[in-house]
């Protein structure tokens, strides 16, 4: 695998809900803002995104909210419209890797979503999160197997413990 480092778009995923992909994604994007990156963080996560709750800001104005024209989605085709697998959405990621030093998307679950794996074949590499002693073996492997089966770089697995 290569270095992280040198990754421009990092797409961070997991297996269940509530493994802490979030938290991490928000470390992962700490840290690079620590060392001196200029880095952007993006909520993917249409029906459960956290990232507003962590960093404490308002949530108004959205991913979803540019990418789709208000004016003409029903509210109750926005909740289920490919908003994600969009060419505008694409361009974006695409504008953003040259304003930025790294894009951390934060996603849904892989095996839940196919969000989560278009999203895993544009970036340059994907982190795992998973939860010790809750996810299953062959969830992980199966996980991994979508990983490649769309030409995802998985970049490693991070075994989280959530203590509640």
């Amino acid at each position: 695998n290569e270095n992280i480092e040198k990754q421009k778009t990092i797409f961070i995923t997991s297996i269940n809900k509530g493994d802490g992909k979030s938290f991490v994604s928000a470390n992962l994007a700490s840290a690079f803002a620590k060392v001196g990156k200029k880095v952007l963080i993006i909520d993917t996560d249409k029906k459960d995104g956290i990232l507003d709750k962590i960093f404490e800001v308002e949530n108004k104005y959205g991913l979803s909210n540019y990418l789709v024209d208000s004016n003409k989605i029903s509210e109750k085709d926005k909740k289920t419209i490919n908003i994600i697998q969009n060419e505008k959405f694409i361009k974006f990621i695409k504008e953003m890797k040259e304003n930025y030093d790294v894009v951390v998307l934060d996603g849904a679950e892989i095996l839940q979503y196919a969000d989560s794996r278009f999203l895993t074949n544009i970036s340059d590499g994907t982190i795992l999160v998973v939860e010790k002693n809750k996810t299953k073996e062959s969830d992980l492997l199966k996980a991994t197997k979508e990983i490649q089966k769309v030409n995802g770089n998985l970049l490693g697995v991070v075994i989280n413990e959530i203590k509640k």
